[in-house]
């Protein structure tokens, strides 16, 4: 099940758990949609991605950041996030990203987090749109035989519909218990 929550202090602490978290509007926001710039980038790219507006938005944010990297990252819930880091931490619990940013964006996406105070270590950021997939792979090569963690529930948060419906049908047949979390923040 999926829930809709509008901000961290919704989201279950559990123990051994795997809490994964998207950066783009889920725990920080660039104001790049209102860009001229990215406007032009998009309707440049567009047409090169069959009007694919997903596909085109990505390509295109990767465009944009690379071309500019005093993009000032704005927190969403700053506070309840970190909170909730902690509790994670104390809990005998794993904290990771998954962001469908481009992989070159790596030292982009680094800058933005520890911009918003969060200076983590980069091994925990993973790249990639297809996030169900990914999330698979990396609970099946790095998690799993984690005796130290005993893995038993995955929670993750999410701005997009689609992406935790991914991740849902990836684990549908797993022993792991599924957290899901829509995250709407009211700040907009």
């Amino acid at each position: 099940m999926i829930y809709t929550i509008n901000n961290f202090t919704q989201v279950k602490i559990l123990p051994n758990s795997l809490y994964v978290f998207d950066i783009d509007e889920t725990i920080l926001t660039i104001k790049y949609h209102d860009s001229p710039e990215y406007k032009s980038i998009l309707n440049k790219n567009l047409p090169i991605y069959n009007n694919d507006l997903k596909k085109a938005n990505i390509h295109s944010f990767r465009e944009y950041m690379l071309k500019d990297e005093l993009h000032i990252p704005i927190p969403l819930d700053n506070d309840n996030f970190f909170n909730l880091i902690n509790k994670i931490r104390f809990n005998n619990s794993k904290l990771i990203f998954l962001t469908a940013r481009d992989s070159s964006l790596k030292k982009q996406t680094i800058n933005h987090l520890e911009k918003i105070g969060l200076f983590i270590n980069p091994d925990i950021i993973f790249f990639n749109d297809n996030k169900g997939d990914e999330l698979l792979n990396i609970v099946n090569n790095i998690y799993k035989n984690n005796k130290l963690l005993n893995l038993k529930n995955i929670i993750f948060v999410d701005d997009v519909f689609l992406n935790l419906s991914d991740v849902q049908s990836k684990f549908c047949f797993s022993n792991y218990h599924l957290h899901l979390y829509l995250i709407k923040h009211n700040f907009f």
